[in-house]
């Protein structure tokens, strides 16, 4: 995690929507949170579909006080003096650090351009997709880990390893809790997001009786090899702990379960361009097994699981990105 590799060397202004207690889960240091949206996101109608006309919505009503919330962005570096910009796919902090001569590095495998650009209706709102690309091409560089899209609006690119969180196996603390369930199956951890529970059919994962499936997910707990864990359960443990990873086709979540040489099983994701470069990741290095959407949502997953099995990681992908992404940093702030 960039993040954990910056705390001890510099002085970390973070600006999100996200709660400050998640960043107290993974660093360790001082660090100062300022609370506030810094984009709009994209918005889903469930686990794996996403809602173009509610995102450009969102996207819309983001941008509706335009001057008064850039001015806000530049008088917030000004405040803090920041002297380099990282920006985790938010476009307006490039625009104002290009303002005030700051230099930004968007660090992030796609754009918000590119997943905005590839919804069904996107020309007719040419005037928002404008202004993302504009800010976007003030930034003085985009680092790129791998599974990523390639842009032509940022011109300074450098590639890098991945980014991921890392956990540790935490197999023997489980079949302590968990008990005998546990014993001769396949550990399926399944990660869907707050939107997971929508849309698939958990009433048939009991066919699967080979399996007991692991999940942090608002899931139904009636399904008895369906284990729904609580935050106690550090996700990346679960994940280092597990034999194989469902999940949607999403970059943080694959990136965490490569790195613990653990194959994914996915599906499919229609109108989210990112899932193209997980889809040719995947094809390409024989990594993760990809379903069909509407059999993903059966729940009738057996023969896929076995098929992901199959699959192997060591050796498959680059590892470390974060080392990399702290010396072009380094370098940055020195210039």
């Amino acid at each position: 995690m960039v993040l954990a590799e910056l705390i001890p060397r510099y002085s970390l202004h973070i600006k999100t929507k996200i709660p400050a207690g998640f960043f107290n889960l993974y660093l360790e240091g001082p660090f100062d949170i300022t609370p506030g949206p810094v984009d709009a996101g994209c918005a889903q109608k469930d686990a794996i579909e996403i809602d173009p006309v509610q995102s450009f919505k969102n996207l819309e009503r983001f941008y509706s006080n335009y001057n008064e919330r850039f001015q806000k962005e530049t008088q917030w570096l000004e405040e803090k003096k920041i002297d380099l910009i990282i920006s985790d796919t938010a476009s307006l902090p490039l625009k104002a650090g290009k303002t005030l001569s700051i230099p930004s590095v968007l660090l992030s495998n796609f754009t918000w351009l590119d997943i905005y650009s590839g919804f069904p209706g996107a020309e007719s709102c040419r005037s928002l997709l404008n202004r993302l690309e504009e800010e976007y091409s003030q930034a003085t560089l985009h680092i790129l880990p791998q599974l990523h899209l390639i842009n032509d609006v940022i011109p300074e690119k450098k590639e890098v390893g991945l980014l991921a969180l890392r956990g540790r196996n935490i197999f023997e603390r489980l079949k302590h809790e968990l008990g005998p369930s546990l014993k001769n199956k396949t550990l399926v951890f399944i990660y869907l997001g707050e939107a997971g529970q929508a849309g698939v059919a958990w009433e048939n994962l009991p066919e699967i009786s080979d399996c007991v499936f692991l999940s942090r997910d608002p899931l139904p707990t009636q399904i008895p090899n369906l284990i729904i864990l609580d935050q106690t359960y550090y996700y990346p443990d679960l994940i280092a702990s597990s034999d194989l990873v469902c999940t949607k086709g999403g970059y943080s979540t694959f990136a965490s379960a490569f790195s613990h040489e653990k194959p994914v099983l996915t599906c499919s994701r229609k109108n989210f361009c990112e899932y193209k470069a997980m889809e040719d990741f995947l094809t390409r290095h024989r990594v993760g097994h990809i379903m069909e959407s509407g059999s993903f949502l059966s729940g009738r997953w057996g023969n896929d699981i076995k098929k992901a099995l199959d699959c192997t990681v060591k050796g498959k992908v680059r590892l470390n990105g974060e080392k990399e992404v702290l010396s072009i940093l380094e370098q940055i702030l020195l210039n």
